[in-house]
């Protein structure tokens, strides 16, 4: 239950931080919200800061989950990337039309990059232990 409860608030997490960043960014240029997808931010280096956010929470949300649980990182590593993969479709679905597909494609390496890079440092940690 512990781990069960562990990644999907990780998963939880992940999503609060990412629209909270959203939010952020739509308040300060006055623009309608939008919880998935670019078009509604103001420019492209705005979406490239949304896709820097969704590597460091995917990352921080890794580490998260690995640092709790504690035992068998990969298994809830891959848990977690289930339900970002999960996420990132249902993102895709309802913005495939809309958004242009370099960020629909970034997004999901880049949610995968961060719960490698996740696994890279807990790897290092415990050789360096």
């Amino acid at each position: 239950m512990k781990s069960f409860l562990t990644v999907f608030g990780s998963f939880l997490f992940s999503v609060f931080v990412e629209g909270f960043i959203r939010v952020i960014i739509i308040f300060y240029h006055k623009g309608e919200f939008s919880i998935f997808g670019i078009s509604s931010l103001p420019g492209v280096s705005w979406a490239i800061i949304i896709l820097v956010s969704i590597l460091i929470v995917s990352w921080l949300s890794g580490m998260l989950t690995i640092t709790i649980t504690g035992f068998a990182p990969v298994k809830h590593l891959l848990s977690l990337a289930v339900l970002f993969m999960l996420w990132r479709a249902t993102e895709i679905i309802n913005i495939y039309s809309s958004d242009p597909l370099w960020y629909l494609i970034l997004s999901v390496i880049v949610s995968s990059g961060g719960l490698y890079l996740a696994y890279l440092t807990q790897k290092s940690n415990v050789k360096a232990s």
